[in-house]
């Protein structure tokens, strides 16, 4: 069966990133999350949700630091979210099927 793995970039999401991750937790099989440079207690709440954390460096380039997580990517398939986003369960059922 395919895998599936959340990748995100983040800096000081702590207000969603919760949120954003417990709406994947039910499909995802990796979760990967590219921090540029967290200052409150955005990665203690990713890492206590089993995320991974890879340190990106900010250059002003969302492409570039976006590519600098999926290249951690392990998964067969990658959804792309930003912390203050959620999967809706209709989509996580449909994706899951």
């Amino acid at each position: 069966m395919p895998t599936l793995e959340l990748s995100m970039i983040v800096k000081n999401g702590e207000a969603s990133i919760a949120r954003c991750i417990e709406s994947v937790l039910g499909i995802a099989d990796h979760i990967t999350i590219g921090d540029t440079g967290s200052t409150d207690n955005t990665l203690h709440i990713a890492r206590s949700l089993g995320a991974s954390i890879v340190s990106v460096p900010w250059n002003d380039d969302f492409a570039a630091a976006r590519n600098a997580v999926l290249a951690h990517a392990t998964c067969d398939w990658i959804i792309f979210l930003d912390a203050d986003e959620m999967l809706d369960q209709t989509s996580a059922r449909e994706i899951k099927s």
